[in-house]
């Protein structure tokens, strides 16, 4: 990833705070916020310019400046994926960001724009998809595989092997014993212990419920 690029944000709410703050620790020059939902030339609240949709791509051109999605995931929502996905389709690549707080193994593989914050761990041979958001202090341990737009909340711990699968969602302070699978949309809630694979879809809603909910 080339670092002598300047970043657009895209997104100006909370989570767009903390990749802003993981991407100026770690020396990347923001240039300004892509948001519709804001005013062109308004701080935003980060301290960056505002620019619009229409007027991004003239002023800065595709193969000028890399993003970074500040837009978080939630269950049920695709603002995320839509945002990046449209992007992409307009010729646009993404900065994986990683707070320098970050613990990260040497052969540890970030998808494009894959996202590590402060004070989370990533170990021996795990693996993050495009646009997958660890996020604080998170524990991933060895093999683990994150598929694509998944979002690890804070605090939460993966054992060695887990796999959760694309668009999942694990709830902060969740913990995932080893080997377990959580399929493809599947949402962790806080604080669940999981001990048994999760099918595509099922919530797991309550830190006490063995049971799956559609």
């Amino acid at each position: 990833m080339r670092r002598d690029l300047p970043i657009i944000l895209l997104g100006a709410g909370g989570h767009a705070g903390v990749v802003l703050d993981a991407l100026r620790l770690s020396g990347f020059d923001v240039v300004g916020v892509c948001d519709p939902v804001l005013t062109p030339g308004d701080a935003a609240g980060l301290g960056l310019p505002v620019f619009d949709d229409a007027s991004l791509p003239t002023r800065f051109p595709a193969e000028a400046c890399l993003l970074a999605n500040g837009v978080g995931k939630m269950p049920d929502q695709t603002r995320r994926r839509d945002l990046a996905e449209r992007m992409a389709g307009l010729g646009y690549s993404f900065a994986a960001v990683v707070h320098p707080s970050a613990v990260i193994a040497g052969t540890v593989r970030l998808g494009d724009g894959a996202q590590v914050m402060a004070g989370a761990i990533i170990q021996n041979g795990a693996e993050l998809g495009d646009h997958a958001i660890v996020n604080t202090g998170a524990r991933i341990d060895h093999g683990c595989k994150i598929g694509r737009y998944v979002h690890i909340c804070p605090g939460a711990i993966l054992s060695g092997d887990v796999v959760v699968g694309d668009d999942g969602f694990v709830g902060a302070g969740a913990v995932l014993v080893n080997g377990v699978t959580i399929g493809a949309g599947a949402v962790i809630g806080a604080g669940a212990v999981i001990t048994a694979d999760v099918p595509a879809g099922a919530r797991i809603v309550t830190p006490s419920s063995r049971d799956l909910a559609k």
